[in-house]
């Protein structure tokens, strides 16, 4: 590893090399800038949607197998990974209709379930000696920390909940015109492969392509709070991964998305009440 690489990108490496499990701690991180800083948080963003993709034969192999079709009887092209991340990678496809829908399918990466399972038993076995012996790792109840992680992780292993989030969602926001959930082709879509419509954007967390892009980054945060606030207290059923929403706004990536009940909700909205939004930043 080049000692002149800066800290976030080093570690970026390092947990990369560790595999999914420490990925994934990786990407929590990443959206946690208030506790590494900036410039380590930046360099783990790496990790978020640029990693290397694994063969397009693989990809075509596990796309037959689980829709029980030959390729060429589901897209009518099929191209090359245009993102790869920890769990899965996502190909541009154009499917066999009349006429053909422009589509993404996002793939799990072969054998990643035993990958997780046997990260998770090793978390287990250092989250419990730290709790074991140490009064900090008893405090801070990291076995409890693991087996939320590995529950969370399981979840996003079987794309149809990611499917079906997807389709929550779109129900509950159907009405919403600043925000757009891609529609999932269910006749596509299995437990390793998820379809659905391709949409163009640039991703939020990059202010300067934003704005080059002809977006006020300021009136999209606005719009992007006022859609989380909509979503957590009209619905109970909200987007929680919000760095991988486009500028449109457009939901891409369902695999956080967590409830709440009315308890949180009400105390969200009392929250929400105190906090002044300027009314010259309008929604786009």
């Amino acid at each position: 590893m080049k000692k002149n690489l800066l800290p976030g990108v080093r570690l970026a490496l390092a947990l990369e090399q560790m595999g999914p499990s420490a990925i994934k701690l990786g990407q929590l991180l990443a959206t946690r800038p208030d506790i590494l800083g900036p410039e380590v948080a930046r360099g783990l963003e790496t990790l978020q949607d640029r990693l290397p993709p694994f063969p397009e034969a693989e990809a075509r192999r596990i796309v037959e197998s689980e829709l029980s079709r030959p390729l060429d009887k589901i897209f009518a092209t099929f191209g090359p990974p245009v993102a790869a991340a920890s769990i899965a990678q996502v190909h541009e496809a154009d499917t066999t209709d009349d006429p053909p829908r422009h589509v993404a399918v996002k793939i799990l990466r072969p054998g990643i379930e035993a990958e997780f399972v046997r990260d998770f038993e090793a978390f287990r076995l250092a989250a419990d000696m730290a709790e074991r012996f140490s009064a900090e790792g008893r405090r801070l109840r990291l076995r409890t920390l693991v087996e939320t992680l590995a529950a969370s992780v399981a979840l996003e292993l079987d794309l149809r909940m990611e499917a079906a989030a997807a389709s929550e969602l779109a129900q509950n926001t159907k009405a919403d015109q600043a925000f757009h959930v891609p529609a999932v082709d269910w006749s596509r879509t299995a437990s390793q492969v998820c379809t659905s419509e391709w949409v163009d954007g640039s991703v939020l967390r990059d202010a300067q392509t934003l704005a080059a892009a002809g977006h006020d980054p300021k009136r999209i945060a606005v719009s992007v709070l006022r859609i989380f606030l909509t979503q957590a207290l009209r619905d109970g059923f909200f987007h929680a991964d919000m760095p991988r929403i486009l500028a449109a706004v457009r939901a891409v990536s369902l695999g956080l998305m967590p409830q709440i009940g009315s308890s949180s909700s009400s105390s969200l909205g009392a929250v929400a009440s105190a906090m002044p939004i300027s009314s010259s930043a309008t929604s786009p």
